[in-house]
């Protein structure tokens, strides 16, 4: 690791306050961690060329906006079919995020629907139709925080 690319007790300060807030002003963090606001700017740009923050979203409640079921599936692939079925599921709008694990499942995948029904039809004609999938398990998510 370069020196430039070194973190440092600041550098985690301020993202110890952006993860509480990520809409917090540059003059609210330099104030908590008592720098000037360049100095957080110039520590938040460094924060992103290194890739240690990769990006700010924004959180939605999915079931505010009609769709009442969200699932994690744990899916099982055949051998060196993974970053095909990795990038199958990216086309699928309903797909929220996507990891690569170990364990009994390659692919592990939340995905949100407005109803039941609608989940059904999710699953059977466009995420079991995918090449290589071998089984998939399903979590539905009942509360999160």
């Amino acid at each position: 690791m370069s020196e430039s690319e070194k973190i440092d007790s600041v550098d985690k300060k301020i993202l110890d306050i952006i993860l509480r807030d990520a809409r917090a002003s540059l003059t609210d963090i330099a104030q908590e961690v008592d720098v000037s606001s360049s100095t957080v700017r110039n520590r938040m740009n460094k924060l992103k060329k290194i890739k240690v923050i990769r990006r700010f979203i924004t959180e939605v409640d999915w079931r505010k906006l009609g769709f009442d079921v969200q699932a994690m599936l744990f899916i099982q692939v055949k051998l060196g079919t993974s970053q095909n079925i990795w990038n199958e599921l990216q086309k699928v709008e309903e797909v929220l995020k996507i990891w690569e694990t170990t364990g009994q499942a390659t692919i592990v995948a939340i995905v949100k629907s407005k109803n039941m029904n609608e989940f059904y039809k999710l699953l059977s004609n466009k995420i079991e139709k995918i090449e290589g999938i071998e089984k998939i398990d399903v979590s539905f998510i009942l509360k999160e925080t």
